[in-house]
């Protein structure tokens, strides 16, 4: 006889079995908002506009995207498609992906490390 199962849906609490991946949030920053995650051996960010630069399409659109390649590529010591990064139109935020780095001994240093860096390049391009 097959021992019983539950269904993944009933304990999970999620459809298909899929658990929600667990943000870190940061909101130290004037230049943006973010979050990530580690997804299997991957960094996962997630960038949102700050209060401060709610209204600047512009710098959110044209700045930001430019800093955050500068600095991912610096930081991560890699480029496409190791590492990746996208804007997600209806969330109006970046998305940014950086792939095999699951063996770091401190992930959430070095993550922090590369916000704060993103942030300082950033206030470095506003303010020419």
């Amino acid at each position: 006889m097959k021992p019983e199962t539950p269904d993944v849906e009933e304990v999970q609490g999620q459809p298909c079995g899929v658990l929600p991946l667990d943000f870190v949030e940061v909101k130290d920053y004037t230049t943006f908002l973010a979050e990530y995650t580690m997804k299997g051996q991957d960094f996962v960010f997630h960038f949102f506009r700050s209060p401060e630069r709610a209204k600047d399409f512009s710098y959110w659109l044209k700045v930001f995207p430019v800093a955050l390649e500068r600095v991912a590529v610096e930081h991560f010591q890699a480029g496409y498609p190791r590492v990746s990064a996208t804007y997600v139109d209806d969330m109006e935020s970046w998305w940014l992906g950086a792939k095999g780095f699951g063996t770091l001994l401190d992930k959430d240093g070095f993550a922090h490390k590369f916000l704060e860096k993103l942030d300082q390049m950033l206030d470095t391009l506003t303010v020419q």
